[in-house]
């Protein structure tokens, strides 16, 4: 549910009251003019959304409470996304859409995930499978200008970026499966975040 409100900051109505303002401020840092008009195609952004919030969010918390990393799994895009607004905000001052979302609900979502893994569980999920997910998150958000930019220099097709989208978003999945099965026996059917990410 919080990304949802996330992605009506970026996409619907910013916090300054601009429109489509993820979009035009993607456009303008590329330098490729103005949304809609850019070279970025504008399936692009519909592409990245439903695969990563209305498939992957969706499976990730019906599984989550049998199987508790899968639960877990959509928190690596929360967490790095919310550095990704926060860190630079800081660096320039300036406000960058979805910046509110990510101070009200996504920090706070990070915080309380960190410290599930490292304290309120027995035995702890450990730093290793904390580091897996944010190295997750990591591969997801960058990989978002990097195909971006393969596009813009003819390197690959628009339906081919695409596609590569979706296959960004199922890398969620199978870190969350890898994850799950790294998990000692005692872990592996029981979860803490299934009634947290459904919600």
């Amino acid at each position: 549910m919080m990304y949802l409100f996330h992605i009506f900051e970026e996409y619907g109505i910013a916090a300054d009251g601009a429109r489509h303002a993820f979009p035009e401020s993607l456009c303008t840092t590329l330098g490729q003019g103005t949304y809609p008009g850019c070279a970025v195609p504008t399936e692009f952004y519909l592409f990245v959304n439903i695969g990563l919030t209305w498939v992957v969010a969706v499976l990730c918390a019906l599984l989550a409470r049998r199987y508790v990393m899968m639960g877990f799994a959509f928190y690596s895009l929360v967490i790095v996304n919310c550095f990704f607004h926060i860190v630079p905000a800081l660096v320039t001052g300036t406000y960058n859409p979805g910046l509110l979302t990510s101070v009200v609900m996504f920090l706070p979502a990070s915080a309380w995930v960190g410290n599930v893994f490292l304290k309120h569980r027995e035995p702890t999920l450990g730093v290793g499978r904390l580091l897996g997910i944010v190295g997750v998150g990591l591969v997801v958000n960058g990989s978002l200008p990097l195909t971006i930019n393969l596009f813009l220099n003819d390197v690959i097709s628009g339906p081919v970026l695409d596609l590569l989208q979706l296959v960004n978003a199922g890398l969620i999945l199978l870190v969350g499966a890898l994850l799950q099965r790294s998990l000692p026996r005692t872990h592996a059917t029981t979860a803490t975040t299934g009634d947290t990410i459904a919600h």
